[in-house]
């Protein structure tokens, strides 16, 4: 995987899932965020999107498992447990 470096978000954009505040994101694609980039909680690991207003939204359970497929998602993902230290969490509404 490609390093890309981090973009500092105009605003902290909380995570829907645990509420832990973005200042970065890494974009997978391109280099500014836009409507549909995905980004993956520093936190809690759980994936959500940006809307079109830039703001994050849950990942549905579709979406999540679709993502789990893309290899760069997953590269990124092992990346942060290994940081934490911990496994991740095999579902969440």
């Amino acid at each position: 995987m490609v390093e890309r470096p981090a973009h500092r978000l105009k605003a902290a954009e909380p995570c829907p899932f645990c509420g832990y505040l973005a200042t970065r994101h890494f974009p997978l694609d391109g280099d500014e965020v836009k409507p549909g980039d995905v980004s993956i909680c520093f936190n809690c690991t759980w994936p959500s999107i940006f809307d079109e207003n830039r703001r994050l939204r849950r990942s549905t359970r579709e979406e999540r498992d679709h993502l789990a497929q893309d290899p760069r998602v997953r590269a990124v993902v092992i990346r942060l447990l290994s940081h934490h230290g911990r496994a991740p969490l095999l579902s969440k509404n």
